[in-house]
């Protein structure tokens, strides 16, 4: 029996709190969508009428066409990958670094080809004959809706 004198006990139990904690910070770990790279070219999109989604986005990659922001290296538009400026002719290796990144996932791969409108129709057309030459063919263009 408690005795008036004595009072109940009101520290609240912080035997859990680690345990929430961690299951909070491993939710936000998962869910938080991580950006690879900061693109280093202009991007203003062609606006469309009609746009798709792209199903699997976390597997893609990405083709960043247009013209450098620093002008350090010039004013004509392009090809970026992987925060690193390329030219076209070396698209096959990227495509062939993507897949093997990807490993046995390599075949659902999906190319993004986010590219400047006043990107040259020349760049573009050597971009695409590369792709086409590797076998990337879920080829994708990113474009605003009007």
């Amino acid at each position: 029996m408690m005795r008036k004198s004595e009072r109940p006990s009101t520290e609240i139990p912080t035997s859990a709190l680690p345990d929430i904690i961690f299951i909070l910070l491993f939710f936000f770990m998962v869910t938080t969508k991580l950006k690879t790279a900061e693109v280093k070219v202009k991007q203003e999109f062609p606006a469309i009428t009609q746009i798709q989604k792209l199903e699997r986005e976390n597997q893609a990659a990405y083709i960043f066409v247009g013209a450098p922001l620093d002008t350090r290296y010039g004013r004509t538009p392009l090809v970026e990958v992987n925060g690193t400026f390329i030219s076209p002719i070396r698209i096959s290796e990227f495509v062939k670094t993507e897949r093997e990144r990807m490993g046995e996932k390599a075949n659902l791969i999906q190319w993004v080809v986010k590219s400047d409108k006043n990107a040259k129709m020349g760049l573009m057309n050597d971009v695409k004959k590369e792709l086409r030459d590797v076998d990337a063919r879920d080829l994708f263009f990113v474009a605003e809706r009007k």
